[in-house]
């Protein structure tokens, strides 16, 4: 073969798909010694192994070769619990609400409106303050002049965008400059919600999808507006309302996720007739007879529940599992989902222990199942005939069959959190979801209230990826992705250690996908009731209640 120039070779595969770069890896021996070889094609490969967002410009605004022994000096850190501990000061009573790289953004802790600030005789309401990390001084806070609903505050920090909406119906997306501090509306006078879906009071949720587009969620139905200009861009679903809905996420992509628990009037005590996952895509504008692009069957009777719990658990029959209708599947929230986790409550008898039963359905395997199970259309006329129970007519798609693409894991139920039906209320969150990660901590370990002895565990949905990745393909140039460096390799900044690190990764059987598990301790030395904890690809920050500093666990190299 005619030897051709390996900038002329970088020039061409850089541009391509991780799959074609990885088949013209195969072709012959200079195509894989030049991808092994070239920083920046690695870079996007190990990218693409991290669940990291490709920049097809990163390799000229960085150095690539640091940017992969970054990624994966970050994941050795991980794996092996090594993080940098440091502390980091807050205002009073404010509460973590995102970290997004350098920055990390706080509310004020009350749901009411907060203590307001007067400006040239305006009266001033604070909605966040947002920290640079990297220079603890410095912060700007953000202040309206109109009663925010706090709940609803939505800050993307790359974006320069915070948006919160009114308590009189209005949504306000701002303008905010980390520079110099100042802030501006994008639609003077905030973007009305339609009359005839607002009422005061009504719980209002707010997501960032792509295109400069942002779904608001009302109980049941939802609106897409343009941030920037104001447009109205249509409701979803059309003149009717989601009434058999229990919760919703939306994926920065647009995917809307429902828990539909469908009843019908009939019916005595209203009970529910079966539970389901339905799939809608909201980024394009639905189309009569606005049918769900998937339709998942979710386990709802005590029978399938119980088998499930035990074959999950490794429970024993001697043991009793309680399940109670009662106890309905939850669908956990998450601010920009890349996972879908339900959970069942039960009770294990004896012991009377509350536990809940985990399934989770990585949000990427949505368009596998829809693959290996199609959808029959339904009769013209019978979705959405009854607004509690709008998928009549909808063949869905049987637990057995889409089971073996997602997780299952047993936990035991904090206290704090013991009747409600979500993770995130009062301020209480002891999970974070970061891409295909789930970080948590124990509430219920004395330690941390009594010594501030913080239990971190780490469950991670697709390592599976990274060993198909590491041993099948030669296009990586291997550094052995999953052991921990050497003592010698570690960074010279101090890393923690954790005390009793465990690591097991549960190997993937026709009932369930592969996963890895590694958990520590963590000496904190300042005991507390534990409240929060919140992060992103880099960084975890874990909040005490009533403390004023946070511990940040940064994993970054």
């Amino acid at each position: 073969m005619l030897q051709l120039d390996p900038q002329l070779i970088e020039a061409i595969l850089l541009p391509l798909s991780i799959q074609d770069i990885i088949s013209c890896s195969l072709t012959n021996r200079q195509l894989h010694d030049t991808i092994r070889e070239t920083p920046s094609i690695q870079l996007k490969l190990y990218q693409k192994l991290y669940q990291v967002p490709i920049d097809e410009n990163d390799s000229l605004h960085c150095n690539p070769s640091k940017r992969v022994k970054d990624l994966v000096e970050r994941e050795r850190n991980i794996l092996s619990l090594t993080p940098r501990i440091t502390r980091f000061p807050l205002k009073r009573n404010h509460l973590i609400h995102s970290v997004q790289g350098d920055y990390i953004v706080s509310y004020p802790s009350s749901l009411s409106p907060s203590p307001y600030l007067k400006s040239q005789d305006r009266l001033r309401f604070e909605v966040c303050t947002i920290y640079d990390n990297s220079r603890s001084s410095r912060h700007l806070t953000i202040t309206v002049d109109f009663e925010p609903d706090l709940q609803t505050l939505t800050v993307d920090v790359q974006k320069d965008i915070v948006i919160v909406c009114s308590l009189d119906g209005y949504i306000h997306p701002l303008h905010i400059h980390t520079n110099n501090g100042f802030t501006e509306e994008y639609v003077g006078g905030g973007i009305p919600i339609p009359d005839q879906d607002w009422k005061e009071g009504i719980n209002v949720k707010i997501s960032l999808i792509a295109d400069d587009r942002v779904v608001v969620g009302l109980g049941g139905k939802w609106w897409i507006f343009n941030w920037k200009t104001g447009d109205n861009l249509g409701r979803f679903p059309p003149q009717k309302t989601w009434e058999s809905i229990s919760g919703s996420l939306v994926s920065h992509t647009g995917l809307l996720i429902g828990l539909d628990l469908s009843r019908l009037p009939w019916i005595a005590n209203n009970n529910p007739i079966g539970a389901y996952l339905a799939i809608f895509n909201i980024s394009n504008r639905p189309l009569p007879p606005y049918l769900p692009e998937l339709l998942l069957w979710l386990p709802y009777n005590s029978y399938d529940l119980s088998k499930i719990i035990r074959k999950a658990g490794n429970i024993p029959k001697k043991i009793k599992i309680v399940v109670s209708r009662e106890h309905l599947p939850i669908l956990q929230q998450s601010s920009d989902p890349s996972f879908i986790r339900i959970t069942y409550p039960f009770k294990l008898i004896p012991g009377h222990t509350q536990q809940e039963l985990s399934i989770v359905i990585p949000i990427k395997s949505l368009g596998i199942i829809k693959i290996e199970s199609r959808i029959k259309q339904s009769p013209k006329g019978r979705t959405w005939r009854r607004t509690t129970n709008p998928f009549d007519g909808v063949d869905s798609i049987p637990f057995q069959r889409w089971a073996h693409r997602a997780h299952f894991f047993i936990d035991t139920i904090p206290k704090s959190r013991s009747g409600q039906k979500s993770q995130l209320t009062e301020g209480y969150q002891n999970t974070s979801q970061v891409g295909s990660r789930l970080f948590k901590f124990d509430s219920n370990d004395k330690d941390m209230k009594q010594i501030g002895m913080l239990k971190l565990d780490i469950q991670d949905f697709d390592h599976r990826q990274v060993e198909v990745w590491g041993k099948q393909y030669g296009a990586l140039k291997g550094l052995q992705l999953d052991l921990a460096p050497n003592n010698g390799d570690r960074p010279k900044k101090p890393r923690s250690d954790p005390l009793n690190y465990s690591f097991s990764s549960l190997p993937a059987t026709p009932y369930r996908s592969s996963s890895m598990v590694s958990s520590g301790r963590f000496p904190l030395g300042l005991p507390g009731e534990p409240q929060r904890l919140i992060g992103d690809s880099q960084k975890l920050v874990f909040q005490h209640e009533g403390n004023e500093k946070v511990w940040i666990l940064n994993f970054a190299s």
